[in-house]
């Protein structure tokens, strides 16, 4: 059975690949965010009261375990970057944003093709 989705609120899902300081570039950009930038994102998402979920509160919302907050939104990374840990990580703690980091487990250790 599908779940009538036209009474929950959204839960919007923000995905990021790379956080860090990158020259500027043509190519690919959709796949880097700007340290500054992602910073400035986060506060913002504070300041403006979101909600961030982790993944399974969001599922729950989904299904209608549990109501959803307004202005829900889940934070994942893809990829498993180390600009994961080094970059973003201390961002979300500063604000105890909860986050998903995928990572692709042949690439671990290795270098992004």
């Amino acid at each position: 059975m599908i779940a009538d989705m036209t009474e929950r609120p959204a839960v919007s899902i923000l995905v990021y690949h790379q956080v860090g300081d990158f020259k500027a570039m043509r190519r690919h950009r959709a796949n880097y965010c700007d340290r500054r930038r992602f910073t400035r994102q986060m506060a913002l998402l504070a300041r403006l009261g979101y909600r961030v979920l982790d993944l399974d509160t969001a599922l729950d919302c989904l299904v209608g375990e549990q109501p959803a907050p307004a202005c829900a939104v889940v934070l994942t990374f893809d990829d498993g970057y180390e600009s994961f840990a080094q970059q973003a990580l201390p961002v979300l703690q500063d604000h105890d944003f909860p986050a998903t980091a995928y990572a692709i487990s042949g690439g671990l250790g290795r270098r992004a093709e």
